[in-house]
């Protein structure tokens, strides 16, 4: 079945007690499991009756608990279980012995299993016959463009139709990917309430001059000089506050990957809990070996530092970013 089926489905109350969520659009994923947990949850949402697990996190001895415990207020329980392919193969073994008592013995509880893809097998046919097995496929590029205008609107600004197109002309049907630019285009807006062709130019390097994210990768490159040439090319178009807020984002994403790869976080996995396209961790990641968490974390204080500075002399504010990126671009 397709997405928009499985979703008008929902909406009409016709719940199964098994979904399996097939194929490569992260985001449609989160959007369908986000409508089911508020369909047959309502606003009783806790950690009683929501559970969502990875495949490398799976432990076969929590997941019959969170079953076999009450849920709040005595109501239904929802499982998600993701990146399935990633589950130890020891524990693939239990977990279909536990799928099948579940299957035949559940009358409230709820469990989804998703995954890039599934090969058949008897969690595919199990799917099949007592539940729902939903693909996500891309979206056509009518879906694309209403995806974008409605994201766009969803905080609060409206966007030129010339300006979805060339957005869309230029980054790929990935809707994280996609995500990710509507996030920039909005920072970039600022208090503009139509973003225009123009500003997605911008934000693309199609026109001549430097954005806020050249300035994020001179910093990621430890390329001082740069960062400074380009930081002095921003202040004439961008408020002090927005450039370094900007920084101060990417540091914590930075922060974010070091922790989960501490932990045996695999690529997907930090994908996935990120919320980043393919594009942009590549690019973290290839720049992280050259910062210690220790050395992040000393430059979040920083920038805590320059935010209480620049408000209480926004005149030497200039001075005070500058210095910043000197410390975080020159520190070994």
């Amino acid at each position: 079945m397709d997405y928009q089926r499985a979703i008008s489905y929902l909406r009409k109350g016709k719940i199964l007690p098994l979904y399996i969520l097939i194929g490569n659009e992260f985001l449609l994923k989160e959007h369908f499991i986000d409508i089911l947990s508020k369909v047959i949850l309502k606003d009783n949402i806790s950690p009683l009756n929501y559970k969502v697990v990875y495949g490398s996190d799976f432990e076969p001895s929590l997941f019959s608990m969170f079953l076999k415990t009450g849920s709040l207020f005595g109501g239904k329980k929802l499982f998600v279980l993701k990146n399935y392919s990633e589950m130890k193969p020891a524990h693939r073994k239990v977990f279909l012995k536990f799928l099948e008592e579940f299957i035949n013995k559940n009358v409230k509880n709820i469990l989804v299993i998703t995954d890039t893809e599934m090969s058949k097998g008897p969690i595919l046919d199990i799917g099949k016959k007592k539940g729902l097995v939903i693909e996500f496929d891309i979206p056509n590029f009518e879906t694309l463009v209403s995806w974008v205008r409605s994201g766009i609107e969803t905080k609060g600004k409206r966007i030129d139709e010339d300006a979805i197109y060339l957005l869309l002309a230029h980054r790929n049907n990935e809707l994280l990917s996609i995500k990710n630019e509507i996030d920039k285009l909005i920072i970039y807006a600022g208090d503009e309430d139509v973003i225009t062709v123009g500003m997605v130019k911008a934000l693309l390097g199609l026109r001549k001059g430097v954005t806020i994210f050249d300035l994020i990768s001179a910093i990621r490159e430890r390329d001082g000089i740069g960062a400074l040439f380009i930081l002095r090319e921003l202040m004439y178009e961008e408020p002090i506050q927005k450039i370094v807020y900007s920084i101060e984002n990417e540091i914590k994403k930075m922060i974010t990957i070091k922790i989960l790869m501490g932990k045996g976080a695999d690529y997907n996995t930090i994908k996935q809990k990120m919320g980043l396209s393919t594009h942009v961790l590549n690019e973290i990641i290839a720049h992280l070996p050259q910062f210690s968490k220790e050395e992040l974390i000393y430059f979040l204080k920083l920038i805590y530092k320059t935010h209480l500075s620049s408000r209480e002399n926004y005149t030497l504010s200039t001075v005070i970013a500058e210095n910043l990126i000197k410390e975080i671009t020159q520190s070994q």
